[in-house]
């Protein structure tokens, strides 16, 4: 079952960023600041028991894009496609929210995060230089999701 995070979920969802993470993970304090605000929102995949992944998603007022912030899935249940049922979660809420494309960033090395996107239709679209907090470059992944319009990709 795939729901909308709870401040209830920040105890699961840091185990979660433990497991599936080295670097980078979000603190409580991050998790409480973007469970509650506006502009984000999270979603969990969850069994009876647990919660096996979630995906954060952030929006700028102004922009024509969703953000995939953080996608993370508990390595014990990968391959049973927990990661792609969150990212068509994440497609149809950038719809529902009138906005034409998803994007996200990954470290170049992220070799399964890259050819996952490639699988579900993302471009490789440029870097963001010294993105990381161990200063290496992201690449830019987009995926236009809204038909029609203008066919020029929104500036990284």
């Amino acid at each position: 079952m795939i729901r909308h995070a709870t401040p209830d979920d920040i105890d699961s969802l840091l185990v979660l960023e433990a497991r599936c993470f080295s670097y980078d993970r979000l603190t409580r304090r991050s998790f409480r600041h973007l469970l509650l605000r506006g502009h984000a929102v999270t979603f969990v995949a969850t069994d009876e028991q647990a919660i096996q992944g979630y995906a954060l998603l952030l929006f700028r007022d102004a922009s024509s894009i969703g953000r995939l912030y953080s996608l993370a899935v508990d390595p014990r249940h990968h391959r049973r496609g927990i990661a792609r049922r969150l990212m068509r979660t994440l497609e149809r809420e950038v719809r529902r929210r009138g906005r034409h494309w998803l994007a996200a960033e990954t470290r170049p090395r992220n070799r399964a995060m890259r050819r996952f996107c490639n699988e579900l239709g993302f471009d490789e679209v440029g870097r963001k230089r010294r993105f990381y907090e161990d200063g290496v470059d992201a690449i830019l992944l987009r995926k236009r999701l809204v038909p029609g319009g203008s066919s020029k990709q929104p500036r990284p």
